[in-house]
């Protein structure tokens, strides 16, 4: 699925056929069915949102021509395909009755025919691209029990209401122009009884400067898929360094994995991907291994496609592992260095204090306008 990535780190883990996941529908879920129909886009060009065609709509927004575009960005910049839904954040709630008031975001919804049971598992996931040079306040993605789609004109029609259940509100770190892959996951929740039967909704979205609602920001989605029932969590992504192992710990929801089976292989065929690095892991057959990667070519970050089969695999997760030359560089890669790190090496030292004596008093205030689009 995130082909785009330069190499990943798949693992996917099956459960057992009762307590499989199903994948649930999503209608248009990489946002290709007016490209595909034929419709022109010339790379770049965005348009309004056809809830009817594209079955994605604004939330409570009921302007003709609202902040939900699609937009073709192309292949090898769009996270899957050509086509991606963008979400513009600006002043245009409403501010008449039925939706009076002033929120923090704008969202593209989608209204799903499948239905909420609280005593499932679910596992939403969605890709999230920034723009290059634009403004950036974040993302959310969240998981909605309930919601109604109404009807309006050609670019009018809109989403109301729902009850967020589960949700990524902005978690990643995004460079400009970069990809995300985020996955929301609810946990069956007694206290959710009441929202049983109310048919599921997927809300994506860009978020507000609260201090300045009138800024235009931009967040792109793409590559939408969401499954219930059984499912496995293999958490957050991870960074290493050379020849230090990360130990997976995989998290089954809704399925009892004590006695089952499993079986780690290399993708494609236990054949090492790049001839850069090597990959080991230290117990194929166990719930737990430890991967390591050890770095044997010129290359700044290895990543590594592994894949789990538990059972005869049934359900899936997905992992990134980038693995950096030392201990630095992966705190690098993680974006985890100190504010005070000005040499980013990883210590606080005289070093950074020369560096701080060179632009000591300096202004960084602005010199004339600037742009805010």
């Amino acid at each position: 699925m995130k082909t785009k990535l330069l190499l990943m780190l798949l693992v996917a883990l099956a459960l057992s056929p009762l307590a499989a996941a199903a994948e649930i529908t999503v209608e248009n879920p990489g946002i290709e069915k007016r490209w595909d129909a034929g419709e022109a886009f010339a790379v770049g060009k965005a348009k309004y949102i056809k809830w009817a065609t594209d079955m994605w709509a604004a939330f409570e927004c009921d302007n003709n021509g609202g902040p939900v575009y699609i937009q073709r960005l192309g292949a090898g910049i769009a996270p899957e395909g050509e086509m991606t839904v963008r979400v513009i954040t600006r002043y245009n709630d409403d501010l008449d009755a039925p939706h009076e008031g002033i929120r923090d975001f704008e969202a593209a919804c989608q209204v799903l025919t499948e239905t909420f049971d609280d005593t499932k598992s679910y596992k939403l996931t969605v890709a999230v691209r920034r723009s290059a040079t634009s403004l950036y306040n974040g993302y959310a993605v969240q998981l909605v029990a309930g919601g109604t789609l109404v009807s309006g004109a050609s670019y009018g029609g809109y989403v109301e209401g729902g009850t967020v259940i589960a949700e990524d509100y902005n978690t990643k770190t995004l460079a400009p122009g970069g990809i995300a892959y985020v996955t929301v996951i609810y946990t069956p929740d007694p206290a959710d009884v009441g929202l049983t039967g109310q048919n599921l909704q997927i809300r994506l979205c860009a978020l507000e400067d609260p201090g300045f609602h009138g800024s235009t920001s931009y967040v792109w989605f793409d590559d939408i898929e969401i499954e219930g029932g059984g499912i496995v969590d293999l958490g957050p992504d991870m960074a290493t360094w050379a020849e230090q192992g990360v130990t997976m710990a995989p998290e089954f929801l809704g399925y009892d994995a004590s006695a089952s089976t499993y079986a780690w292989t290399f993708d494609p065929n236990d054949v090492n991907p790049d001839p850069n690095f090597t990959v080991t892991i230290d117990d194929a057959s166990a719930a737990t291994p430890t991967i390591t990667v050890t770095k044997i070519g010129p290359i700044e970050v290895a990543e590594v496609t592994v894949k789990l089969s538990v059972d005869g695999g049934a359900v899936s997760d997905t992992m990134v592992i980038k693995v950096y030359d030392d201990a630095c560089g992966a705190t690098r890669g993680a974006g985890l260095v100190s504010a005070s790190d000005l040499d980013a090496d990883c210590d606080t030292d005289i070093a950074d204090l020369a560096i701080m004596a060179t632009i000591w008093l300096e202004s960084t205030s602005a010199t004339e306008s600037i742009p805010r689009t």
